[in-house]
């Protein structure tokens, strides 16, 4: 038989939660229980902004605006990769051609 209750969290090890209060902050190590980066003050906290969820219309907006940019486009940016291709065959070609072309005229004199 399937049971609806749920299992106590973890105390220790791995899925174990955090929980804020100095107890926590007793069992660190020294340099890192007085760390102001792990502990900033009230001060920095002020200065601080936190990131908020987005609503689903915004995030799903996002998500489609991502896979947009990021699929193929029919309409052209297609011929971008093989010219860039063939340009840097070019390239390479003209390196080499050039190079032999220097070895040629140093070996003539």
């Amino acid at each position: 038989m399937i049971s609806s209750a749920k299992p106590p969290p973890p105390t220790r090890g791995a899925g174990a939660r955090a929980a804020p209060g100095a107890g926590g902050r007793g069992a660190l190590p020294e340099e890192l229980a007085n760390s102001p980066i792990a502990y900033p003050s009230a001060a920095v906290l002020a200065n601080t902004e936190t990131f908020e969820a987005l609503p689903e219309e915004i995030n799903a907006a996002m998500d489609r605006a991502w896979s947009d940019m990021k699929s193929y486009d029919e309409n052209g940016s297609g011929w971008v990769v093989p010219v860039f291709l063939v340009s840097a065959m070019g390239l390479a070609a003209f390196n080499i051609w050039r190079r032999r072309a220097k070895r040629r005229r140093k070996e003539m004199y």
